[in-house]
């Protein structure tokens, strides 16, 4: 005795696949998004970490002159641009201005400085580029 199986010619073959290969590229989707996110904030917090490295080194080309003009009162003759020497800001380099202004005030002399110090990193147009600008006013008093 044989038996014979009855089955509709209707029914629907490869349902699964068809879902399989959905599921496939919706995951796939998903995984590309979230490595290009990931990706994107990793290179926000490099550029933010540079930002803030290069306004430490701009500052520190302010306390260099600051000390300079306490030194001498005048404005100071730096290597411009010049280099730091610390690990974390060896790479940028600092360019300092500096201008003075002098008036008598009563029997005072009054010189005022006003002074930028610019701090950059890498070539403008490059993906690590960093650059701050920061700006004092100073005054020094003889008698």
């Amino acid at each position: 005795m044989t038996f014979t199986r009855f089955y509709n010619k209707k029914t629907q073959h490869g349902v699964a696949l068809m879902t399989m290969i959905f599921l496939m590229v919706i995951i796939g989707s998903a995984l590309t998004f979230m490595a290009k996110l990931s990706q994107q904030q990793n290179t926000t917090n490099n550029l933010a970490v540079m930002g803030a490295r290069a306004k430490w080194a701009a500052m520190a080309g302010l306390n260099w002159t600051a000390y300079k003009i306490d030194q001498t009162p005048n404005c100071p003759t730096a290597p411009s641009p010049f280099q730091l020497s610390e690990k974390d800001l060896n790479n940028f380099t600092i360019t300092i201005s500096c201008t003075e202004s002098n008036y008598l005030e009563g029997a005072s002399n009054v010189s005022i400085f006003l002074v930028a110090s610019r701090a950059e990193y890498g070539t403008l147009g490059t993906p690590d580029y960093a650059f701050r600008e920061l700006e004092v006013v100073m005054e020094e008093r003889s008698n």
